[in-house]
């Protein structure tokens, strides 16, 4: 045997050494597996990308729909049908060459959970024809804070309380947030029967008041906040219109024009006037609407120029007043210019309200160098979609029912940036 071997050793040497055809043979044996390998590599490229593409997607997705969540209200017994199309919608325009299906879920009062499955023909499939693959990817977000809100009292007087109630006086505002820039201890002060309903409540200084006054705790020592249309510019005043009247009075109605009304305007006894949209400027004199008078008007600023032009809705006056959509005070029902050149002034000027007939006050009454004084027995404004008070200082008195909306889509009245606060997200899983 050994012999055997021994003779077929040269041979053995010369085949494996042999170089002619060697290449080819050795080539012809490897490619395939080379080649496999490329393919499967490629493959797990292709796909491990394809997966990451669905994860994002599917997180942004879930961020979006989150963020929309307090827009979105679902039918009893509709299935999600609305979360998932809004959902199906983000998601088709992160991945829109995909074959993606959509599920969307809430889960929970603030959570969002998203499913995408998105079908991949991968090279393994097109080489060797098998079935397309099925990806899929989930996500969850929360959405949280968002708080909107409807009272900021500048308190520049430092003097009295920045909202002080009285009597029964009461604030309704259940899905806003009331904020007191005052530092002083009484900062808020909710007295006698008084009581204020509202999602948040903030003083700088201290709360004056028992635990039944509000209906939510008072924070107190918060940061003060900022005053979100101090670089609005004012309107212009223009000069004194010539048709503008001072009176209107006993079995008059009248179609008013906007212009500046020098030396003020009264609108007295059964007189019905309708205000056509613009900015009514008042100089010299104050706006007074008394007695059993009807002033009502759509897209209306109402803007007071000096120390001696302010408002007063007296009586039984019936006042049911919108702001503006565009233009210099959109958003604005009520303006009243700066009289001073410290960055932190105040006025005497009093805006009053001691009508029992004031229906809708749409808009925002942006007094912030200025008293409102509400002193009446009814609720005030509650017909509005919305209404945002900006003053110095709030005095509420007798039994007035001051109705603070958010119904912000039912108007096209905008809502001035820096009071609606946008709902934060956050991925949770």
């Amino acid at each position: 045997m050994k012999r055997a071997i021994q003779r077929n050793l040269p041979f053995h040497r010369r085949f494996f050494s042999a170089e002619s055809g060697g290449v080819m043979v050795m080539s012809a044996i490897l490619f395939p597996v080379i080649a496999g390998a490329a393919v499967f590599a490629m493959d797990h490229i292709i796909v491990t990308e394809k997966v990451a593409s669905l994860q994002r997607a599917a997180d942004s997705t879930a961020i979006a729909v989150a963020h929309e969540l307090p827009l979105i209200k679902e039918n009893q017994g509709s299935g999600n049908r609305t979360l998932t199309a809004v959902a199906n919608n983000y998601a088709q325009r992160k991945l829109p060459d995909a074959m993606l299906q959509t599920t969307a879920s809430r889960e929970g009062d603030n959570i969002i959970g998203v499913e995408l499955t998105m079908t991949v023909d991968s090279p393994l499939n097109q080489i060797f024809g098998g079935a397309s693959k099925q990806l899929s990817a989930r996500a969850k977000a929360e959405a949280y804070g968002g708080q909107n809100i409807c009272i900021i009292s500048t308190d520049l007087s430092k003097v009295d309380p920045g909202v002080g109630m009285d009597d029964k006086a009461e604030i309704k505002a259940g899905n806003c947030g009331i904020y007191s820039n005052s530092q002083e201890p009484n900062s808020i002060r909710v007295k006698d029967s008084a009581h204020i309903e509202a999602n948040f409540i903030c003083a700088a200084g201290g709360y004056e008041g028992s635990k039944s006054g509000t209906s939510t705790m008072v924070t107190t020592d918060c940061p003060q906040i900022g005053d979100p249309l101090e670089s609005r510019p004012e309107p212009k005043t223009r000069r004194c219109s010539h048709y503008a009247r001072s009176v209107i009075g006993k079995d008059e109605t009248v179609n008013l024009q906007p212009g500046t009304y020098c030396g003020g305007l009264k609108i007295e006894d059964n007189a019905n006037v309708w205000f056509n949209p613009g900015i009514y400027t008042f100089k010299d004199g104050p706006l007074i609407i008394e007695d059993e008078a009807q002033a009502i008007g759509t897209e209306v600023g109402l803007f007071f120029d000096d120390s001696d032009s302010y408002f007063e809705f007296k009586d039984n006056a019936d006042i049911s007043f919108s702001a503006p959509e565009t233009g210099d005070m959109a958003g604005i029902l009520v303006g009243a210019k700066k009289l001073c050149d410290s960055k932190r002034c105040s006025t005497e000027r009093n805006f009053k309200i001691t009508s029992a007939n004031v229906r809708s006050l749409l808009g925002t009454i942006y007094i912030p160098y200025d008293d409102l004084v509400i002193d009446t027995t009814t609720p005030i404004s509650e017909d509005a979609a919305f209404t945002i008070l900006i003053v110095d200082n709030l005095v509420m008195k007798q039994s007035p029912a001051l109705v603070l909306n958010t119904n912000y889509a039912a108007t096209s009245v905008p809502v001035p940036d820096g009071f609606v606060e946008r709902t934060k997200t956050r991925l949770v899983e």
